[in-house]
């Protein structure tokens, strides 16, 4: 059966499918200084909101507000906005864009 390798990866980071290298890993970093710089001067309060402001180009709807505010991490500003960021970006309302 094919599948019984699916996901198995070798030293080199490389998916292995019917014990042959398939693909290629594409490693990133996400440059989150252009966002904190962005952001500084918002109030914590209304950080959410500017963020949405920015990935959606529209206000958020109260439900939806709410609903990511769930998942976000306030342990810290630089936390609050990476989470908000990720969060916001898996939404429908986002890919649709």
């Amino acid at each position: 059966d094919d599948d019984q390798e699916m996901g198995k990866m070798q030293d080199n980071k490389q998916p292995i499918k019917n014990n042959k290298v398939t693909g290629r890993i594409i490693e990133t970093t996400i440059n989150w200084n252009q966002p904190y710089k962005q952001l500084e001067k918002i109030s914590r309060d209304q950080l959410l909101v500017n963020i949405t402001n920015i990935l959606w180009q529209v206000n958020p709807q109260k439900g939806n507000k709410e609903l990511v505010e769930k998942f976000i991490d306030a342990t810290s500003r630089e936390r609050y906005i990476q989470t908000a960021v990720i969060h916001l970006m898996c939404t429908p309302e986002y890919q649709m864009c």
